[in-house]
């Protein structure tokens, strides 16, 4: 039956004495299905986004402490390994070799000497709390075969998660903790995190192109010769650990700025003023400029200078060749005017220097070896070496 009311046409079908709306029904169907797909997407977008698993794929650095185990000069022992995890859903697969263990000595795997173990997992992925993962490994031991199964807890802090949980081994009933921590790529120091350095490094360059152009065509013949020693160097030797240590030590924010840093100049700028000490807040580039130029006076006509060629210097080597550059050439002490010298004379291997052993040596830059050693001189050296080397070790991606 079909009803006109006010010139419209409404489908109606009677039944059973009910009324019954056609558009009405096509509506709710309608309504219905829009609202589930709506949901649908809804729910695949927070799985995909928030509810979605810990992405695990990566390079990691594992480590275990012993804390249990029926075989007794295995407690306490340290051991680390660098962990290769790729992930498949909720699946994980990867390979792992170890690189360091501690127990009555300290032993550093490298090349064939590091054993290789292969690793399976899931990750079970917690809806409201951590996720965790379970990861079963076997490993080719130097005597024999072992497995070790372990449960980890994902920690976030901001963009860094690093894992942490217990592990149980065949190799003497070992039982303990473990932690993993992830390599970031590039494999370096980057500390800094802030307001972005480099329009202060432009800004120099514009209003200083007309300046120095003697110095600085007198530089450029310089940085050539540098520049070809430094590729010959980097060669020939292992510099990976070296140059972070010259950035922890010498100017953390290396990678952050375009040859001068802002914020250095401010500080040292205030510790002159209200603090009475003097400060230089100068860069790796600018340190490079005044050993390339053997200007060494306490001026700030020579600091301007300095720091306009350090600019100019940033533009012609690259950043990864700037640190190496400087270590080349950089000055360590009494018959130690060069890297190689300093070397040879504090008996360091540059092919495989260890942490203590590059702390050793990038601790002499901001303290020469003097012709006549004093004892007050030698408390800054130790001091500083200390202070490398457990910088290095608290960033445990530099050394592996």
């Amino acid at each position: 039956m079909i009803f006109i009311v006010g010139g419209s046409v409404l489908p109606t079908v009677i039944t059973a004495g009910r009324y019954i709306d056609i558009q009405a029904m096509l509506a709710n169907a309608l309504g219905t299905i829009i609202g589930g797909l709506f949901l649908t997407v809804l729910y695949f977008t927070l799985g995909q986004k928030i509810l979605r698993p810990p992405r695990l794929s990566g390079v990691w650095v594992l480590e275990s402490v012993i804390s249990q185990t029926k075989y007794n000069p295995f407690k306490g022992m340290v051991l680390r390994y660098k962990v290769l995890l790729l992930q498949d859903g909720t699946k994980l697969h990867g390979t792992a070799e170890k690189v360091y263990e501690k127990s009555d000595k300290v032993r550093v795997f490298t090349g064939v000497n590091r054993s290789t173990a292969t690793l399976d997992g899931t990750v079970q992925n917690a809806y409201i709390g951590r996720s965790s993962i379970v990861l079963h490994v076997v490993e080719e031991g130097e005597q024999r075969s072992s497995s070790w199964i372990m449960q980890e807890r994902c920690r976030r802090f901001g963009r860094r998660m690093h894992l942490t949980g217990q592990f149980s081994g065949t190799a003497g009933d070992a039982s303990g903790t473990v932690v993993l921590n992830r390599i970031h790529y590039p494999n370096r120091l980057d500390d800094y995190r802030g307001l972005p350095l480099d329009w202060f490094s432009r800004l120099i360059e514009i209003f200083t192109s007309r300046l120095y152009i003697n110095e600085w065509n007198q530089l450029q013949v310089k940085i050539n010769n540098v520049a070809v020693t430094t590729e010959e160097f980097w060669k020939t030797h292992n510099c990976d650990l070296l140059v972070a240590a010259l950035v922890v030590a010498e100017d953390r924010r290396f990678y952050s700025h375009s040859g001068t840093d802002l914020i250095a100049i401010c500080r040292a700028v205030f510790q002159t003023i209200f603090g009475g000490n003097i400060q230089g807040g100068s860069t790796i580039e600018q340190q490079l400029v005044r050993r390339l130029t053997s200007d060494y006076r306490k001026s700030v006509k020579r600091k301007l200078k300095e720091i306009s060629l350090a600019v100019r210097l940033h533009r012609v080597l690259r950043k990864d060749q700037i640190p190496i550059a400087y270590l080349v050439l950089a000055y360590y002490g009494w018959h130690m005017n060069d890297v190689r010298q300093a070397a040879s004379n504090l008996s360091i291997d540059l092919k495989d220097p260890t942490v203590e052993e590059t702390a050793r040596l990038i601790a002499r830059i901001r303290y020469p070896e003097p012709r006549h050693p004093s004892p007050n001189r030698s408390a800054l050296i130790a001091k500083r070496q200390e202070w490398i080397a457990r910088e290095l070790r608290a960033r445990i991606h530099l050394l592996y």
